[in-house]
């Protein structure tokens, strides 16, 4: 496969221009807008829509599709909009008989069967013989039946026809001249998009549009201005380097073989990188009438407010899990989709509504992609920053946070240029502030992505035929770590070999059931693990027969993937040798969580969520057991954590030690703001938790807290609970910077 970029161009985003060319297509089918202009009636004009709209589809559908796939989906398409052509029993039949059993569509379909007369064979002695009989259906019928019955007809009589006719069911449906699509062409594919859109192709062996390429480039530009690169091994900083030099002199760019490289791409989609080229992409994709429309300053700063969220949503991209918790994808048409929105809200003289702009961005585009909930606060502290009353003071009052090297004003004008030129101030590269970010982002950041180096490393080391087949010396080589681990692990316990009775139903103790529970599941766990690692050591050395559980088993472990029959008992760590040393760990730790339940002296003692399988449930039994203790329901009851000393208004309390912090620091009394020279991550003093009566006040003012979450790991894929912390005011700084608490490793 190949990849095209045309002009200047950045390869952020792979959306292509689907506004731009439904607007050709449009314009196309509709003759130029007359349907529209000349036709009074709003039921016609929605048709016409709706009848172009129809066309468009089909034929951008049909581009990706092979000729032979096209009359296939042509009448999926056709059955999936118009239901009403397709009566009781109908598609069934078409789909189901046996062609030309007469028989079966008569019992199917009794009341055509009837309606079409088969028995007068004069009336049907022409059809039969035509040589183009789907299109000499007898008159007298032709109006007694549908469409799709004609081509049911086709089917039982002239079976030799039946192609014919479903290419014509479905262009008299969808209103097209002919099945097939106008040809698709370079040339015509240039012209539908921007420069700032990627056109991936996807190529059949032996084809290579490479030097078509070439001759467009010609043809359009004068000079050397065609430029590929085959790629592969070592070629991803040339293609890099390529593509920036392409990008400035307006070049043409090939990459090849993306087919090889697919897990560079998403450095390939960021390049450049940093909020100021983002900013230009999206200042050089809009006209200087998009800015200056109706000579409107507040809309033109408002505007560029706008084009500085999109930039900042994407680029927070760069600080996974911290910035954001995953890669969400923000693209051009969320770009495009917020321009509109704001082209509307400045559209008239009504007073501008910015919670309008909030509920759209929020709930239906950027929002909309969004699954975790603090992500999702994240996105609304940005909007309250963005949009608001004061829009043109927001980036006046980032200066004043020191953001900024020199000082940096809106332009009092709607000339596109003047925006370009405050741009064009900005550094080159970002400074973690202008996300909200804390000044040591680059230390956590460098945290992950090393750990996925490595485990990459991992993967890559391994080799290439080790997960196809059984090779006994590969397998061995391989799988000898996992094996050599596990064994090591268990020297000196004796899990692997204990036995626990199942877990009675313990009343009047809900933390003392759960403890018990986990115990018994993390045994069950180490003894099942232990079983599956042993049938694996058994094949290697030859004592026993490969079955399908261990080539599953072996085919995991040499992908560096948990298996599946592991994590569906206990969801850890992806990473094997991880996994099986949290779960050894665990399962030792929960001995002692057992002996100091049953003595009654749990709760007394500080403890470490880490050490449990389940810390969530953990955390709900002490939420039940203070209900009973208080007579009360579950929930009636709030959660809540205190550094100061006791919760004086909870029954029961534990106090927590192993919790880590990344984003700020914790002193106890109040969070504080991460230098650049500050750990990535910091441990917090151990603090008391517990559950106490929603109505009583806990032992911080809510004002001067904020909720952050409480994750398993530093992955932030799974949370525990909400911890309140004081933080002095200002929540959006802690929400912005990504604070978030996680249990230790294990």
């Amino acid at each position: 496969m190949a990849i095209m970029y045309t002009g200047i161009t950045e390869a952020n985003e792979s959306t292509k221009g689907v506004y731009e060319f439904l607007q050709h297509q449009y314009q196309s089918y509709c003759s130029s807008y007359s349907i529209w202009r000349d036709s009074e009636n709003t039921e016609q004009r929605i048709q016409s829509l709706v009848s172009s709209l129809k066309q468009m589809v089909y034929e951008y559908v049909c581009r990706c599709l092979f000729k032979a796939d096209q009359l296939m989906f042509a009448l999926h398409f056709v059955r999936g909009m118009h239901p009403e052509h397709f009566q009781e029993n109908e598609w069934d039949t078409f789909t189901g008989v046996v062609v030309g059993d007469m028989l079966r569509k008569a019992i199917a379909l009794p009341s055509l069967y009837q309606t079409l007369c088969f028995e007068d064979a004069d009336l049907w002695r022409t059809y039969y013989h035509h040589s183009m009989c789907e299109q000499e259906f007898p008159s007298v019928l032709a109006k007694k039946v549908s469409l799709f019955q004609q081509v049911l007809v086709v089917q039982a009589l002239r079976p030799d026809r039946l192609q014919s006719a479903m290419a014509l069911f479905v262009c008299r449906t969808l209103g097209l001249k002919e099945l097939s699509p106008l040809p698709l062409n370079l040339k015509r594919l240039y012209k539908e998009t921007l420069e700032i859109e990627p056109i991936l192709i996807i190529i059949s062996p032996g084809a290579d549009p490479s030097q078509e390429l070439q001759e467009l480039a010609n043809a359009e530009r004068s000079g050397e201005c065609y430029h590929q690169i085959a790629m592969g091994q070592g070629q991803a900083d040339l293609a890099i380097q390529m593509l920036k030099e392409c990008a400035h002199n307006g070049d043409w760019l090939c990459l090849k073989n993306l087919h090889l490289v697919v897990s560079w791409l998403p450095v390939l989609e960021k390049s450049p990188p940093g909020l100021k080229k983002n900013l230009m992409r999206t200042y050089e994709s809009w006209t200087p009438e998009q800015i200056s429309k109706n000579g409107n300053l507040h809309r033109a700063n408002a505007l560029f407010s706008f084009a500085w969220f999109h930039a900042a949503c994407q680029e927070r991209r760069n600080y996974i899990p911290q910035g954001w918790t995953k890669f969400y994808e923000f693209s051009l048409s969320d770009l495009r989709a917020g321009y509109n929105i704001i082209d509307r809200l400045f559209d008239g003289t009504k007073d501008v509504q910015w919670e309008f702009v909030h509920g759209l961005l929020e709930n239906a585009i950027y929002g909309g992609r969004i699954d975790n909930y603090f992500d999702l606060r994240v996105l609304q502290s940005y909007l309250k920053q963005f949009f608001n009353s004061s829009v043109i003071d927001v980036l006046n009052e980032m200066n004043k946070k020191n953001i900024f090297p020199y000082s940096l004003s809106l332009p009092k004008s709607c000339s596109i240029l003047d925006y370009r030129a405050v741009i064009e101030k900005l550094p080159e590269d970002d400074k973690p502030s202008f996300f909200g970010l804390p000044a040591n982002i680059a230390r956590s950041s460098q945290r992950m992505i090393s750990s996925q180096v490595i485990s990459q490393l991992r993967i890559l080391g391994r080799a290439v035929t080790a997960g196809c087949k059984f090779d006994r010396e590969i397998w061995s080589n391989e799988l000898s770590p996992v094996l050599n681990l596990w064994k090591k692990l268990n020297q000196n316990s004796n899990l692997i070999h204990q036995k626990v009775s199942p877990p009675n139903d313990r009343q009047g103790s809900p933390i003392l059931s759960f403890i018990v529970l986990e115990q018994f599941n993390a045994i069950r766990l180490v003894q099942s693990v232990h079983q599956s690692l042993a049938a694996l050591s058994k094949v290697i050395r030859g004592t026993t027969l490969l079955s399908s559980e261990v080539q599953k088993l072996a085919s995991a472990l040499l992908n560096q993937k948990c298996p599946l029959t592991w994590q569906s008992k206990w969801e850890g760590p992806e990473d094997p040798l991880q996994y099986l040393r949290g779960l050894v760990s665990r399962a030792l730790a929960i001995q002692s969580w057992v002996e100091r339940a049953e003595k009654q002296a749990l709760l007394s003692d500080t403890l470490d969520l880490s050490e449990l399988f389940h810390p969530d449930t953990f955390l709900n039994a002490l939420r039940q057991e203070t209900a009973r203790a208080m007579g009360c329901s579950v929930d009636s009851l709030k959660f809540v954590a205190s550094w100061k000393g006791r919760l004086q208004e909870a029954k029961l309390q534990i106090k927590v030690s192993g919790l880590c912090l990344e984003g700020c620091s914790f002193d106890g009394n109040r969070l504080s703001e991460n230098q650049h020279d500050s750990p990535s991550v910091s441990s917090v003093l151990p603090c008391f938790m517990g559950w106490i009566p929603q109505g009583v006040y806990g032992p911080y003012s809510p004002d001067d807290c904020i909720s952050l979450p409480v994750y398993t790991s530093a992955e932030r894929d799974r949370v525990v609970t909400n911890v309140d912390i004081p933080c002095g005011g200002n929540q959006d700084q802690w929400i912005q910077c990504g604070a978030a608490l996680f249990l230790k490793n294990q």
